[in-house]
């Protein structure tokens, strides 16, 4: 192959790279197989830091889509992935992803605040309390 081939189809992954981040499929959309993307990147520094920064943004614009999708299934009013949402960006929600340990930690903290003042405190750090 060419050099001018070559830096083509190397134009051609990081165009396909912007928008999937899978390099199984990023190649046989190349034409070219696994093992020679994998030496291209070894011998070519440069071309293996365009792919990565490119792939990130290939992951960021999953992670939106993805961000969408839940987002739309929350409003259609499902239970399963609103649980899901909080117990990732909630900490009060966040007891069955993470150890007794933290959720006791919440929970004294939560007592403690209520114990100190009859009012309900915000603080900075909790999303609810």
């Amino acid at each position: 192959m060419d050099n001018k081939t070559r830096k083509e189809i190397k134009d051609k992954i990081l165009e396909i790279l912007n928008d999937n981040p899978v390099i199984s499929i990023i190649c046989k959309k190349a034409g070219i197989s696994r093992a020679t993307f994998y030496r291209w990147i070894n011998d070519d520094y440069d071309f293996k830091k365009k792919c990565a920064n490119t792939k990130m943004i290939g992951i960021k614009g999953i992670n939106d889509l993805c961000e969408s999708v839940i987002i739309n299934k929350i409003r259609e009013g499902n239970f399963q992935v609103a649980k899901f949402w909080l117990e990732v960006h909630s900490e009060a929600y966040a007891f069955a992803r993470k150890s007794e340990k933290s959720h006791t930690w919440y929970r004294n903290k939560i007592k403690n605040s209520l114990d100190v003042s009859t009012e309900i405190n915000h603080d900075e750090d909790d999303d609810l309390l």
